[in-house]
Parts: C-alpha cells; sequence; structure tokens
C-alpha cells in the first residue's frame, strides 16, 4: 500500500476510485464503504485509494482535541488489510474553506483524477459543510464519474457511529463497542518509567502511555491483551488515577502474566477484552495489593 501526502493542487497522473469520510474508528460502516471502493476500483482498472485527514476534522472545526478511535499507525494498518492501493494525506486546513464545486471539480476529478467515489449517506463537504451527498452525486454523474451511497448500516435499531462506540467504552461496554468496530478496542502506546512500587509489591506493572488522544475507557480494572515485540501476554490493566496513592493525572497500568523481562521504552498494543471492576479508593496500599492479587486471579481464570 502507498501512501503519499497531497495538496488542493495536487495533479495525480493515473486514476483513481476514491472512498470519502472522517473513518474515525474504521469501524463496520467505515469498512463497508472501503469494501466498495476496493470493488468499484477492480471493476473500473484503478487504485482503490482514501483520502485521510492528518488531524480529526473536528479538531480543526471545535478547536479542541477530539477523543479518537484509533492511532494513524493503526489507520494504516486496518486500511492495507481492507485492500487499500493507495492513502492520500492532507491537511484539512489547506481545503477547509474550499466551496463544494471546487473540492469536487478542481480537487477530486482535476486534480486526483477520479473515475469513481464511494460516500456515506451522510457525507458533507465544502465550506462550511454545504456540500451534500445528494449535490455529490449530481456533480459526479455529470461529469461521469461513477459514484456509490453507502446507506446506514443499522445496529440494535441505530446506526453504527463513532460516537455511539465512544459512548459505549467511556461506560466500559466493550462487548457492544466490539460490535460496532468489529474487533475489540486497542489503544498504542509506549511503556515509560513509573513508581515502582508494583514491582516492590509483587506485581510488577507496565505503565503505558498512549500513543494519541485516545478515547478513554470507564475508571477501572479490564482484562486485556499487550502485544509486544510480535507476542501477546494476557494483563490485568488498571485505568484511572490510582486514588488509593493519590496520585495526579491518568494512569494506564498492566499486569502482564507469564512475562519476564523489561518493557521500557517498548512499544505496545494494549486490547481491552472485558470490564473487570470499576476504580476504587481502598483504605491501605496492602489491601490495593489484596484486590490486585484477585484481579490477577480474575484474568487467570479467563485465559
Amino acid at each position: 500500500m502507498e501512501i503519499r501526502e497531497v495538496h488542493p493542487d495536487e495533479n495525480l497522473q493515473e486514476e483513481i476510485c476514491l472512498a470519502l469520510g472522517n473513518f474515525d474508528g474504521l469501524h463496520l460502516a467505515h469498512q463497508e464503504l472501503i469494501h466498495e471502493v476496493v470493488t468499484m476500483a477492480k471493476k473500473l482498472e484503478t487504485k482503490s485509494s482514501v483520502l485521510m485527514f492528518k488531524e480529526h476534522t473536528k479538531n480543526i472545526l471545535n478547536h479542541k482535541n477530539q477523543q479518537l478511535l484509533m492511532s494513524r499507525r493503526q489507520k494504516l494498518d486496518c486500511f492495507a488489510s481492507l485492500g487499500i492501493d493507495l492513502v492520500l494525506e492532507i491537511e484539512f486546513s489547506e481545503i477547509q474553506k474550499m466551496q463544494a464545486e471546487d473540492f469536487f471539480t478542481e480537487f477530486l476529478r482535476q486534480g486526483l483524477q477520479v473515475k469513481g467515489l464511494v460516500i456515506g449517506y451522510d457525507y458533507r463537504f465544502g465550506y462550511k459543510a454545504k456540500g451534500t451527498s445528494d449535490l455529490l452525486k449530481k456533480m459526479a454523474e455529470d461529469q461521469g464519474v461513477q459514484i456509490k451511497i453507502v446507506q446506514e448500516i443499522l445496529k440494535d435499531g441505530e446506526a453504527i457511529s463513532s460516537t455511539r462506540i465512544r459512548k459505549a467504552i467511556g461506560e466500559g461496554n466493550l462487548d457492544f463497542a466490539r460490535k460496532l468496530l468489529g474487533r475489540p478496542f486497542t489503544m498504542e502506546g509506549t511503556v515509560i518509567h513509573g513508581k515502582r512500587l508494583g514491582r516492590e509489591m509483587g506485581y510488577p506493572t507496565a505503565n503505558i502511555e498512549p500513543s494519541t488522544h485516545y478515547v478513554i475507557p470507564r475508571f477501572g480494572v479490564y482484562d486485556t491483551q499487550v502485544t509486544v515485540d510480535g507476542k501477546s501476554y494476557r494483563a490485568a490493566t488498571s485505568v484511572g488515577t490510582n486514588p488509593t496513592l493519590d496520585e495526579k493525572g491518568l494512569k494506564i497500568e498492566a499486569h502482564l502474566l507469564d512475562f519476564t523481562g523489561d518493557l521500557y521504552g517498548k512499544k505496545v498494543d494494549l486490547t481491552f477484552l472485558k470490564f473487570l471492576r470499576p476504580e476504587k479508593n481502598f483504605p491501605s496500599i496492602e489491601s490495593l495489593f489484596d484486590q490486585i492479587a484477585k484481579d490477577v486471579e480474575m484474568v487467570e481464570k479467563r485465559k
């Protein structure tokens, strides 16, 4: 899969079929768009492509960090696994004020050489999101561009959306989030130094610093899987603020089962499997680690 940075004045040298969207989380509805563009590209004998913003549009529009479901690396890996040939990356700010008609005619059709388009039913584009899927369909048909509009995909009577997934994760409802994503929620991160208290108490933990501004699961303890250097280990993972230790800031600490060695500085993937219990403030460090022993035992029983 090729990854290419593009700009509003781009001039690709070959025609492509392109899927458009924010692709935040690449959930099952997004995956349907990808399947459609891959199929269309084969029929039209072009490369299958997606246009990906370097940062979430809401970061620019709302001036605050959007809680993300995937890192850039995770998203690219997912695109590759779904059969995408070419990922086009662009800064949203470069096209933010482009009128809808110019976005299609000048950027998509003339610049990116779009021969086929796949969009969702609620896709909006152009300055102040004035462009609708119906408008894009009309312009595409007028200029001989094949277009496919993917209708909403329902789960439990509602359309699958990143908003529903973020809500489920924030509530600790990992099973439902997994149903909408089509896979377990996973964070990418780096193991950093901590206080080493867990090691002193017989339960060494990996302190994980997320690689991006992820949505944070409900504070508590989870059955998880940690993948490092291509190997996976089950782990009891705490997400929260460590109220017993009166610490500040978010802490994500994983006790890996059946692992020995040094993890400091390692890149890891932390996959959330099951919510075990909410975060608690224990009366003493000893009672905290008594509970940690029970948490580890719960994970061992679920292996």
